[in-house]
């Protein structure tokens, strides 16, 4: 046998990146290189996210939480629904009408019990910036834009078609083409989030950017799949002069 000396969860979605394979970890005290149990169960809960982010005033999409077996209130369209605990854009639909929405939700149910519904931004742009913590200093990295063509970046372009499957896609555009102060929004609220929630290790936020109102939103963490972010870091690291430095922060 061979002593274990740190871990690197390359886990996603519920059941694994949402606390438990962490949590299993502690019982052992060994050492892994992302976020804490609480952190970790807090972010894979789109609703506990969001009670967050309302009490740490940060731009959040109006929305309100559907309980399976209990009626919910009167729902502005367009809207989309989302199972509280999973990602990868499973069981995520865009709704038009109480028809669809009723559809909608019965697909969700059957990932969990617990549904957000949240206003569509139909006209948008989306952004993604991972974080890592240097001892005190956060480090952001380059910002990518995500092109899809589709209401949602859903499932089958993240992971069945060939364009979503790696950084350098042509659905992947590093860095982003957006000006100054955009830039410097998402990397101030990306800063600022991960110290919020207590994260630690690599984390991507995901930011959807309303062109109808010049509003940014937080949407979406992933604390997994760390090897999309590596190019993210490296194109970063190559202009500030600190690829060694910043490439090594993992394994410090």
């Amino acid at each position: 046998s061979y002593p274990i000396d740190i871990f690197i969860p390359v886990l996603h979605g519920y059941g694994t990146e949402d606390g438990t394979v962490v949590g299993f970890l502690d019982i052992y005290q060994a050492i892994y290189t992302c976020s804490d149990l609480i952190p970790s169960a807090i972010i894979q809960d789109k609703v506990a996210t969001k009670a967050m982010l309302k009490l740490g005033n940060f731009p959040n999409v109006e929305g309100i939480v559907a309980i399976e077996g209990k009626t919910i209130e009167e729902v502005p369209f367009p809207a989309i629904v989302k199972p509280a605990y999973l990602g990868s854009s499973i069981g995520i639909k865009v709704v038009k009408n109480n028809e669809e929405l009723e559809q909608a939700l019965n697909v969700a149910y059957k990932y969990t019990n617990k549904v957000l519904i949240e206003k569509a931004i139909i006209n948008f742009k989306e952004y993604n910036c991972a974080v890592i913590k240097d001892h005190n200093e956060l480090i952001t990295s380059t910002i990518e834009e995500v092109k899809h063509d589709e209401e949602i970046l859903s499932f089958s372009q993240k992971y069945e078609k060939s364009e979503g499957k790696m950084s350098g896609s042509p659905n992947r555009i590093i860095p982003a083409s957006i000006n100054e102060q955009l830039k410097e929004e998402i990397i101030k609220i990306s800063k600022e989030l991960y110290r919020w929630f207590d994260l630690k290790g690599v984390v991507r936020i995901d930011y959807i950017y309303d062109l109808d109102e010049n509003k940014l939103y937080e949407m979406y963490y992933n604390f997994s799949e760390r090897i999309k972010y590596a190019k993210h870091f490296h194109i970063l690291a190559m202009n500030r002069g600190e690829e060694k430095k910043i490439l090594s922060v993992g394994l410090e």
